[in-house]
């Protein structure tokens, strides 16, 4: 048996991905030089039956990402290994949970917040939480036909396969490899315009994501049920099966370019926004040490402070001016009780907080 659990089978506490020149191939294989230096990344934390062993030749699961500037998309492989394939979805039903479905997470800035069951429309693409179902394929061959489920709002489903600018399954013997390219939308999307809230990638880019699979082992129940359900970072039990309508627990995940490819121009837009933000601090919860970070439009004079849950400031992190731009800063939380935190950015006239959790 092997022991799932966040202290070796999650994916890394921030997970680097490097911009590439050489792109993949897509053919379901995942040969290609660009995959070659990639860390692995795994799906191992169990969320369904939360905490439990689960035998490695039942499930293991684990991707890869890269990124290209001039593309502008974020590459992904995939492989999942399970004993007992089930598919059969049909798009338009809401049932897709219970199939064996690819889940991938993902929040372009890093803004948190509810993603769905908000009861309203002002959050409802705050984040994507793609549920990839599929028919798959005779052990051997390839499809490139799928579903990209999510939900845009009163519990409408909505099919987003048009985010994937390529995507591709192979299926060997209780194997499958995904290849796939991924379009980034930010939390103005529009569904009659998408094109209008594509991000372009661009180095030092902080996003949420976590990566995710549910598994029905049962190809005879009727209607089909899941039984697993496995992600790629730690959630407390509380969230074993809500994880993806709250993106302040998505994993984080951050766009690098070590080959120094991409113009200093590009890396300027990339860190000065047209407005002011603080972004979800990560780890979120964390145990000892977090790190925040916040973009300003402009120079200002900046204040970031930490506040308990009575009101009380513990902390001062930032008091001074600063340039436009990226910013970021650690807070060593060793001397401070468990329990629910406040960041507040003061820069100038705008004023913004953030909750975090530390567990120790």
């Amino acid at each position: 048996m092997v022991a799932r659990d966040f202290a070796n089978t999650t994916q890394d506490d921030t997970v680097m991905v490097p911009h590439v020149t050489q792109l993949p191939v897509f053919d379901g294989i995942g040969d290609d030089e660009c995959w070659e230096e990639v860390e692995w990344q795994t799906l191992g934390q169990v969320w369904i039956p939360y905490g439990e062993f689960v035998l490695s030749d039942d499930f293991s699961g684990r991707y890869k990402a890269v990124w290209n500037y001039d593309t502008n998309l974020l590459y992904l492989l995939v492989e999942i290994r399970d004993d007992v394939l089930v598919d059969g979805y049909r798009p338009g039903d809401d049932n897709y949970p219970d199939f064996d479905v690819l889940e991938i997470f993902i929040d372009e800035d890093r803004s948190g917040g509810l993603h769905r069951i908000d009861y309203g429309d002002e959050n409802a693409e705050n984040a994507f939480s793609y549920h990839i179902a599929l028919d798959f394929p005779e052990v051997g061959e390839t499809t490139e036909t799928f579903a990209a489920m999510d939900i845009a709002g009163f519990w409408e489903r909505v099919d987003y396969a048009d985010h994937f600018e390529h995507f591709i399954l192979r299926r060997y013997e209780h194997k499958l490899v995904y290849e796939m390219a991924l379009k980034v939308y930010d939390d103005t999307y529009d569904h009659d315009n998408p094109e209008a809230s594509r991000v372009q990638l661009t180095p030092d880019k902080i996003m949420g994501f976590t990566m995710a699979y549910c598994d029905n082992d049962d190809k005879e129940a009727y209607p089909p049920r899941r039984e697993k359900f496995y992600g790629s970072v730690w959630v407390p039990e509380y969230a074993y099966n809500s994880h993806w309508k709250n993106a302040d627990y998505f994993g984080v995940m951050k766009l690098i370019d070590e080959s120094g490819l991409v113009s200093a121009e590009d890396k300027i837009a990339s860190v000065v926004p047209g407005d002011f933000r603080l972004m979800q601090n990560y780890p979120n919860p964390f145990n000892s040490s977090t790190t925040i970070e916040y973009h300003l439009p402009e120079a200002s004079n900046v204040r970031l402070t930490v506040y308990d849950v009575t009101g009380r400031e513990v902390s001062v992190l930032v008091n001074e001016r600063q340039s436009g731009g990226y910013h970021s800063v650690s807070w060593n939380a060793s001397g401070f009780a468990t329990g629910v935190y406040i960041f507040k950015l003061q820069a100038g006239e705008f004023s913004t907080t953030m909750k975090s959790v530390l567990i120790k």
